[in-house]
């Protein structure tokens, strides 16, 4: 019997595939309701292949390309996989929905106290209504995102936090149905602003900074700024961003595994989770099925975000000046690779993009020593 902590994206699809093969789970979620909070997402064309029901209800709209704004420069990327934009209460409530009908049980208003390995078995301590009960499992998945670090510490010390603001608007004048704009202004953030489209008439403006207080501060400027109508604020996320370091594995703890924002399985680059948390439900669910360590499954997706995480500390050295160079140097053959490949696939391509234009190691190499010597 395996127990899955949290009905994240990551713990619902672990808990699906898992059900699937007619393995008893017992999904706890603090909720009393499954209500997810309403907000726009956006993933390549990777979702496709991790879902294997139909998942259309949630979808929004489809991207054909991205628009890039620099300081003085402007660059439309199309591209010949179309980015799929999603609601993301709908999804995880089909999710939801579907881990339930292949038979996990969910369990709703759980608070998770403790969780203890024990050689063979997990002993899991819950809570409902102040009443305690400690459960025994073969196997515990963490998937209750960022709260994880209540119950392991020790996890908070291989990853920082960021924070996204976004609110759903009106079609800007400059904005395009199929089309993804981003922003990128140094002096008020070493992310990005972006704008999706959710239709001809709507979409939705956000941005990353260090806090949500400097989120909201920022994305209001912003739209003011640019006249932007907002119809409504969408909740504030912290999302976890990994880096280098990896947590200490500790083989006594080898049958409690972690999927998701609980593991900080982001893309650092963009700071997207949805389609990289699946992953890492899915291989959680491979790894108990094949009776192997997660890490024979885990392999590829961490050899991608690592170089997600190598790529946004070069670009968190770039001032306005390195992304007006970057979007000049843009070759044929540069955007050539990036129209056929997801953001999803950068460890595939990254090599490839610095063959394609070799001035790029110029660029990179500049920010790092402006940052050594300035």
């Amino acid at each position: 019997m395996v127990a899955i902590l949290g009905a994240s994206s990551a713990g619902l699809i672990c808990a699906y595939v898992l059900a699937k093969a007619n393995v008893p789970v017992e999904l706890f979620e603090a909720q009393q309701q499954y209500d997810p909070e309403e907000r726009t997402l956006i993933a390549t064309q990777a979702l496709n292949d991790l879902i294997d029901f139909d998942f259309s209800e949630s979808v929004l709209n489809y991207i054909h390309g991205f628009r890039i704004h620099t300081k003085n420069q402007m660059l439309t990327i199309l591209i010949s996989k179309p980015d799929i934009v999603l609601e993301r209460r709908t999804f995880l409530k089909l999710l939801f929905r579907n881990a339930h009908s292949a038979g996990a049980n969910l369990h709703l208003g759980y608070d998770v106290r403790e969780v203890r390995s024990h050689g063979n078995h997990v002993e899991i301590t819950i809570e409902k209504d102040r009443k305690f009960q400690k459960l025994v499992f073969r196997y515990a998945i963490i998937a209750n995102g960022v709260r994880s670090t209540q119950l392991f510490p020790e996890i908070r010390m291989c990853y920082k936090t960021v924070a996204i603001s976004q609110v759903r608007v009106h079609m800007p004048d400059c904005g395009h149905k199929h089309i993804v704009d981003i922003w990128f202004d140094v002096e008020k953030t070493k992310f990005f602003y972006w704008f999706i489209p959710e239709g001809e008439k709507s979409g939705v403006v956000g941005v990353i900074a260090d806090t949500q207080d400097e989120t909201e501060r920022i994305l209001e400027d912003f739209v003011n700024k640019h006249r932007i109508k907002v119809i409504e604020r969408q909740k504030g996320e912290i999302v976890p961003i990994p880096s280098v370091r990896m947590p200490h594995k500790d083989k006594k703890k080898k049958r409690i595994l972690f999927a998701g924002d609980s593991c900080a399985q982001v893309k650092a680059t963009t700071v997207g989770g949805l389609v990289s948390g699946l992953k890492g439900g899915i291989a959680c669910a491979r790894s108990i099925l094949a009776g192997r360590p997660v890490d024979e499954f885990l392999k590829p997706l961490k050899k991608e975000l690592l170089v997600h995480v190598i790529a946004r500390r070069i670009l968190h050295l770039f001032e306005d000046e390195d992304y007006d160079h970057l979007i000049r140097i843009l070759n044929p053959k540069f955007m050539s690779i990036l129209r056929s490949h997801t953001r999803d696939e950068l460890s595939k391509i990254v090599l490839k993009l610095f063959v394609a234009q070799p001035k790029l190691l110029g660029v990179v190499t500049k920010a790092i020593l402006r940052r050594i010597f300035l």
